[in-house]
């Protein structure tokens, strides 16, 4: 190739960047021959399969510039690009940098994509709290109306019959795991700690199962009337609360089975108990609430009542050792209370890792949206919730859009999506999202009045009983 001076090369502008400069280089640097000789060694690298033929390590750093969307198309190339483009290496740190997994996880390979599948669940789960337009299935197993649901984890749903039993259900694997033979007579409600499962029933008993193994393993006697609503402290997981028609509230002790404590101070039946573990001391209005949430330890009890009274119980520092008060209460005109629970986000877990940018969708959709802590009621003659701050009861004057044309049976709520859940006698639940507060969700199609819900602890799952006995269960995470 004959030699040639190479003319000076002209300054590329520079916000030129990439195939542009290439061009300027190639144009201003090579003689024709020699452009030739580029030409041709380019089409001889264009026919290789890149991607396919280097090691996953330098793969998967070309891979890290196209987005989880443009990742999506690339799997459609080949089997080779496929097994590369939904590797954990790759998908690991999408993962993190959505925050759907904490930074310092670490975890072994696997033959399969675990944090592709993953990542897809979750952005599944994100959009389908928006429509519910996802996996639905209905179960029916029940003698009797479905009076209590808990779902402990995806392969932990349990149920409360009429008969005394509770049915478990392992939704991952859709398969009934089991028949627990609890009670003799109604199971009206339960409730779990990390280790232990507890029911309550009409028939004036409390029974705790090992979690893991599903084995009975006490049955807790003193309550002189059906147990009606149980609650754990998330403080100490060994702190169980239990109401009954007696009136009285009782504090045990799961892991020495022995009652600590009685509360009295209701008139009626205790129809509905929350635990909360704190209030938000900026939201506190006066001096005593003030003192109660700084030198509060153990947590309160909100307690609603057949007498239409709703009490907060401080539980103080320290519930073995201290005797708990009522720190405020509210009375409804409208009737016994049917149904209550507490939107508190200083419970919900929505952290985020460093580098995660605060706008993608998934981060978006758990955003906490900054509000006071509050409880939402319900009276047997409500058609609609009403929803006050607390401690202090203040009247909030927010217009719910959960308007039933029967009695609200159930409240549930989903914190980390900003959610609330009403079921009614009217064959539907109402999804209200607390992000737009003027825009709800209808769910329709139950077979009867719909008496209970639950929701996952990651709000993965959604699942409602019916007076009939079936149970309807939303999996958020997988499209229909």
């Amino acid at each position: 190739m004959a030699n040639k001076p190479i003319p000076p090369f002209r300054q590329v502008p520079s916000q030129e960047f990439g195939l542009q400069k290439v061009k300027y280089i190639i144009a201003n640097n090579l003689s024709h021959e020699e452009r030739h000789d580029v030409l041709k060694f380019i089409e001889t690298i264009g026919k290789r399969d890149i991607i396919g033929l280097t090691p996953i390590s330098i793969s998967t750093r070309i891979l890290e510039y196209f987005t989880p969307k443009e990742l999506v198309a690339l799997r459609l190339v080949s089997r080779t690009w496929n097994k590369k483009v939904t590797h954990d290496s790759l998908w690991r740190k999408i993962c993190i940098s959505y925050s759907i997994v904490p930074s310092d996880l670490i975890i072994q390979d696997t033959l399969v994509p675990i944090f592709h599948n993953l990542f897809q669940r979750c952005l599944n789960m994100t959009s389908h709290w928006k429509t519910l337009k996802c996996k639905r299935v209905e179960l029916k197993y029940h003698k009797g109306p479905v009076l209590s649901l808990l779902i402990a984890n995806p392969t932990r749903i349990f149920t409360g019959d009429v008969d005394g039993r509770i049915h478990v259900w392992d939704a991952e694997n859709e398969a009934y795991v089991k028949t627990l033979v609890a009670h003799q007579s109604h199971v009206v409600c339960l409730a779990s700690a990390s280790k232990y499962l507890a029911s309550g029933s009409s028939d004036t008993t409390v029974v705790i199962h090992d979690m893991a193994s599903l084995r009975k393993t006490a049955v807790l006697l003193g309550h002189e009337g059906p147990v009606t609503s149980i609650a754990y402290s998330k403080q100490e997981k060994n702190i169980l609360f239990t109401g009954s028609t007696d009136r009285t509230i009782r504090i045990w002790d799961t892991d020495t089975n022995e009652c600590i404590r009685i509360l009295y101070g209701q008139d009626n039946t205790i129809s509905s108990l929350v635990y909360c573990m704190t209030f938000p001391k900026e939201y506190c209005l006066n001096e005593q609430d003030t003192y109660s949430v700084t030198h509060n330890r153990a947590g309160y009890i909100i307690s609603g009542s057949s007498d239409r009274n709703i009490y907060i119980w401080d539980l103080k520092g320290c519930i073995k050792t201290e005797e708990p008060n009522v720190l405020s209460s509210i009375m409804k005109k409208d009737g016994p209370i049917t149904a209550l629970a507490v939107y508190n986000e200083n419970q919900a877990d929505c952290r985020q890792n460093f580098m995660t940018i605060p706008t993608n969708e998934y981060v978006c959709s758990r955003a906490p949206i900054n509000i006071p802590t509050f409880i939402a009621f319900c009276t047997s003659s409500d058609k609609s919730i009403s929803v006050y701050s607390l401690p202090g009861f203040e009247n909030t004057f927010v217009e719910t859009p959960n308007i039933h044309r029967s009695t609200i049976w159930s409240i549930s709520t989903a914190v980390i999506h900003s959610k609330l859940i009403t079921t009614s006698g009217d064959r539907t639940a109402i999804i209200w999202d607390l992000k737009s507060p003027k825009t709800s969700l209808t769910l329709a199609g139950f077979d009867s009045a719909v008496i209970s819900s639950a929701v996952s602890p990651q709000e993965e799952l959604l699942c409602f009983g019916t007076e009939k006995g079936t149970i309807v269960l939303f999996d958020l995470m997988i499209s229909t």
